[in-house]
């Protein structure tokens, strides 16, 4: 991008709080057409649902200009997991309120804690988060077993 705009580039990673940390330096910036932001829908379409407060207006402080990419999401569970359907895990949930529990990484946009927050509601049932420290990566947690989704 440097060599084809003719300008130097500088990439200042701003990572964390469900990419609150970095959308909102994008928006309290100097508004001179230096400093654009790359990140997912979280911090625009999800994030004020998740968070008691926001630095930033996701829908007055920010314009988005382009999509550059579309992702799933995938469920999984470890191949000697008693599930084998979603409505096995949601049945499981009903049976024990609170009891079950999943890894993640990390709070915020498509992290499965908007998933099972929103399944909860809908199927009036309690789940229990469980999350990695730092948010590396569900895999430790998820391969031992110590979660159960």
């Amino acid at each position: 991008m440097s060599q084809m705009l003719g300008q130097p580039i500088t990439i200042d990673n701003k990572a964390g709080a469900g990419g609150n940390i970095g959308t909102e330096a994008i928006a309290k910036a100097k508004p001179d057409g230096y400093t654009i932001g790359m990140g997912n829908f979280a911090p625009l379409a999800v994030n004020h649902a998740l968070f008691k407060k926001l630095n930033f207006d996701p829908i007055n402080d920010l314009v988005p200009i382009i999509l550059i990419e579309r992702g799933p999401l995938i469920l999984t569970v470890r191949t000697d997991s008693p599930f084998k359907t979603v409505a096995d895990i949601v049945k499981a949930a009903k049976a024990s309120p609170g009891k079950l529990s999943y890894a993640s990484g990390g709070i915020g946009g498509t992290s499965p804690e908007r998933c099972a927050v929103r399944a909860s509601r809908r199927n009036r049932h309690d789940s229990c988060a469980v999350q990695e420290r730092l948010c590396r990566s569900h895999r430790p947690a998820w391969r031992s077993g110590a979660n159960d989704v």
